[in-house]
C-alpha cells in the first residue's frame, strides 16, 4: 500500500518513505539473478509468498485460529513453520498487524507486532531474508532499513518500546536482534 487515508487526510506509507531512503536497485538485482541463474520475477513471487505465510501463521496463532493457516509447501516452508511455532511459544505476541498514523509527518503503516519476552515488551518486525533460497546472511543495510522502519512505527505509536527484528530460517530456527531507535529518518525524508 503506497498510502493510507483517515478522516479525509492522506498519509504516505512507511514502505513508500523507506524506498526514498533505501531505493531498490532493480538493475543490480536482475544482474545478480542472471549471474546466479534465477528468474527475478520468480524470486519476488517466492519471497512475497513466504513472507505472507509467516505473517499469517503468526497472526493466526495470536488470534487462536490456527485452522486458517495456509499450508506449507516443501521443506523450506515446513522449516519456517516450525520456527514460527517455536518463536510464538517463546515470545508472546500481544498485538499483530496494527496500523499507526503519524499526524506530525503525515505517514502511516502497519507494524508486525508487539511481543512480550521475559517481562519486557518489544516492537518487532518479522523477516524471512533469504528463505526462498535457504540461506540467511546478515546484511547491515537491511538491518538498518528495518531499524528505520520500526523507529517510524514507534514514533507514530508514541510508546518508548525497545525494537527488535526476528529472522525466520528454513531450518526451523530464527534469530532475534535488538535494534537501536533512531530519528535519523526525519532529516532524510523531511528536509526543510
Amino acid at each position: 500500500m503506497s498510502h493510507y487515508e483517515r478522516e479525509g487526510k492522506n498519509y504516505k506509507s512507511v514502505t513508500t518513505l523507506l524506498r526514498d531512503i533505501f531505493p531498490f536497485n532493480t538493475e543490480a538485482f536482475e544482474k545478480w539473478c542472471r549471474r546466479e541463474g534465477y528468474d527475478p520475477k520468480e524470486v519476488k513471487v517466492l519471497s512475497t509468498s513466504i513472507g505472507s505465510k509467516v505473517s499469517s501463521w503468526i497472526n493466526n496463532k495470536t488470534r487462536g485460529v490456527l485452522y486458517l493457516d495456509p499450508p506449507t509447501v516443501g521443506a523450506t516452508e515446513e522449516g519456517l513453520y516450525r520456527g514460527v511455532q517455536d518463536f510464538t511459544d517463546t515470545y508472546k505476541v500481544l498485538e499483530s498487524e496494527v496500523t499507526v498514523f503519524c499526524d506530525e509527518y503525515l505517514y502511516a503503516g502497519t507494524f508486525d507486532g508487539i511481543v512480550l519476552y521475559q517481562d519486557k515488551e518489544y516492537l518487532m518486525d518479522w523477516k524471512t531474508y533469504g528463505a526462498w533460497r535457504g540461506v540467511y546472511k546478515r546484511d547491515p543495510k537491511k538491518i538498518k532499513e528495518v531499524s528505520y522502519q520500526l523507529s517510524m512505527y514507534r514514533y507514530a505509536l508514541g510508546r518508548e518500546l525497545p525494537l527488535a527484528v526476528v529472522v525466520f530460517k528454513p531450518d526451523g530456527t530464527y534469530e532475534v536482534e535488538e535494534l537501536t531507535y533512531t530519528e535519523d529518518w526525519i532529516s532524510k525524508l523531511f528536509k526543510e
